[in-house]
């Protein structure tokens, strides 16, 4: 019982600072429903249900070579097959990309982008293939087709939408650029991704974490925990993504009927995340999944204000986000209007 009122006086607690933090708001009654949606995003999860028998689920593999992450593959009893994601590192960063892992596969199945469905498995929950139960980890549905990467001599093998924003790499190599825009007129799916990942500032969209399905002509996103920069001292994805719009504007770009047809596609796309997913929104859902992880629970060996300033921390990249998403929107008009 003890136990119990700390938490809930740490739930309160986290609450009242994030209200009183930068860049966040309330969450009232009317939002409880919200908060629980990323929880029944699929059905697929029935083995998460409290009364499904864990000796039901069979560990299959594990697979190697993995640098970041421990990656388990499991069934349930009817060889519907999952994958166990867990961060090998236990810092609050990676603890909070099993966060963002769930919050932008539940944007990318919202606006009718193929994705995997993923749900938390919070601290001290114990579950097949998860390795230190006093850590996060997700549970993934399995995607189908092949990665990019194994297309060798496929039409997509050279495939690139990365949108990086290393430093260390010439600037017309970074974010949003010509490369990318030639890439996304391949197939008409691909500007809904690069829109995705513009707008949640995924530096890391590569040829393993994009498949593609030959038997429905249809691509897949996984693997979305490198998102909003914000620790680094660096440029997000959006503002890249806006510098290299404004100077095609300035140097009169042309495009190809696809290419232009594919940016088009971008920027619809960017208006339907700007209007469904606005920064109160995302906070909300973020809110929730931090409640929902357990780093806040009494017995979480993560510090609480910690926690609170990690949380901040993305709601304020969230915001600048949205204002560099927008900006975005109008310059795209001018580039393909000109």
């Amino acid at each position: 019982m003890k136990n119990d009122k700390v938490t809930i006086m740490r739930h309160l607690l986290y609450y009242c600072v994030l209200i009183a933090g930068v860049t966040v708001y309330s969450v009232c009654a009317d939002d409880a429903q919200e908060l629980s949606i990323i929880k029944h995003t699929a059905n697929e999860f029935m083995l998460l249900d409290p009364s499904y028998d864990h000796d039901n689920i069979v560990v299959c593999k594990f697979l190697e070579g993995q640098k970041s992450s421990y990656i388990v593959f499991v069934k349930d009893h009817e060889g519907n097959e999952y994958v166990v994601k867990q961060e090998r590192g236990k810092t609050l960063k990676n603890q909070f990309r099993s966060l963002s892992e769930v919050l932008c596969a539940y944007i990318a199945n919202e606006i009718s982008i193929p994705s995997h469905h993923v749900r938390l498995l919070p601290i001290n929950m114990a579950f097949p293939g998860k390795f230190i139960t006093k850590r996060l980890a997700t549970l993934h549905t399995v995607v189908p087709g092949s990665t990019i990467r194994t297309l060798l001599h496929d039409e997509y093998a050279k495939l690139d939408l990365k949108q990086p924003i290393d430093n260390t790499l010439p600037f017309d190599k970074q974010g949003f650029n010509e490369r990318t825009i030639a890439s996304m007129s391949l197939h008409a799916q691909l500007p809904h991704i690069v829109a995705l990942d513009t707008f949640i500032g995924n530096k890391d969209r590569n040829k393993a974490n994009l498949l593609y399905d030959a038997t429905t002509d249809s691509f897949y996103v996984i693997d979305m925990s490198l998102i909003y920069d914000t620790t680094e001292n660096r440029k997000s994805v959006a503002q890249i993504a806006c510098e290299h719009v404004g100077r095609m504007i300035e140097k009169h770009q042309t495009f190809t009927d696809k290419e232009r047809d594919a940016l088009l596609t971008y920027r619809s796309v960017l208006q339907n995340l700007v209007k469904n997913f606005p920064p109160k929104r995302m906070n909300e859902l973020l809110d929730g999944l931090v409640i929902e992880s357990g780093l806040l629970d009494s017995h979480s060996y993560y510090d609480s204000k910690d926690v609170y300033a990690f949380a901040n921390a993305y709601k304020r990249a969230i915001k600048q986000t949205y204002i560099d998403i927008k900006k975005l929107i109008y310059l795209l008009f001018i580039l393909i209007n000109y």
